[in-house]
C-alpha cells in the first residue's frame, strides 16, 4: 500500500500541511472503517518508511466514492521533535515482493 500513496506537502507560516492519496481498494483491503485510527496508523508508517521524522497532529480522514480515493490530511511539524531517534521500524504495510 505505501508505494501507491500520493503525497503532497504545502509549507506552512510554521510547519506543514501533508496530503496521502490512496487507492480506496487497498485501503479496504487492509481497515474494515474509514476512520482516524486507520488514518494516523497510515500516517504513521508512511513517515516511518520514509525517514521523516515530522510530528503529526489534526488528521483527518475522507474517501471520493467517484474517484475511489482515501484522502488522508495532517498537519506536520518538526521543531523539538523526538518521535524518531536514529531508528526505524519497517512498516507493515509495504507491499510484499
Amino acid at each position: 500500500m505505501l508505494n501507491s500513496i500520493l503525497v503532497a506537502r504545502q509549507r506552512m507560516e510554521s510547519g506543514y500541511k501533508i496530503i496521502l492519496k490512496l487507492p480506496e481498494k487497498e485501503y479496504f483491503e487492509i481497515y474494515e472503517e474509514l476512520d482516524k485510527k486507520a488514518a494516523e496508523d497510515i500516517l504513521e508508517q508512511y513517515l516511518s518508511y520514509h525517514g521523516d521524522d515530522g510530528s503529526y497532529s489534526n488528521v483527518n480522514i475522507d474517501i471520493n466514492r467517484n474517484t475511489h480515493i482515501v484522502t488522508i490530511r495532517a498537519r506536520l511539524d518538526y521543531l523539538d521533535n523526538s518521535q524518531i531517534e536514529g531508528t526505524l521500524k519497517l512498516p507493515r504495510l509495504v507491499d510484499k515482493i
